[in-house]
């Protein structure tokens, strides 16, 4: 299963903005499927990528575990089937780095989820 992009979603001027826009295409998708796991209709001011409580909130509705390592964030859900989002920290061991590696394999295994439950 992958995420698939709407080509307007990525009409771009340089490389640098091709990238920006597909990691904000990506990044809606991963929204739009979070939702859908955690059954939230009114995305308009849920944040899961950029808010902790948001993010936090959304692991504790689905159950999910996460686990801190050196270089990486794993969250994993054992309900049903198993799912996982890992992220790395790319070399960044302070505290904001490992809070948004953390919103955003949360957000990542609850779009898993939710990619699932649209089926």
């Amino acid at each position: 299963e992958h995420f698939e992009l709407d080509s307007d979603d990525v009409t771009f001027e340089n490389m640098d903005d091709l990238i920006a826009k597909i990691r904000q295409a990506y990044d809606k998708k991963i929204i739009k499927y979070a939702a859908i796991a955690a059954g939230i209709t009114d995305t308009t001011l849920w944040k899961p990528l950029e808010d902790i409580g948001d993010a936090m909130a959304l692991a504790a509705k689905l159950k999910l575990e996460v686990t801190f390592y050196d270089d990486h964030v794993m969250v994993s859900s054992s309900c049903g089937d198993s799912y996982t989002g890992y992220q790395e920290l790319d070399g960044c061991d302070m505290i904001d780095c490992r809070l948004t590696a953390a919103m955003r394999a949360i957000s990542r295994c609850a779009a898993e989820i939710g990619m699932e439950m649209s089926k």
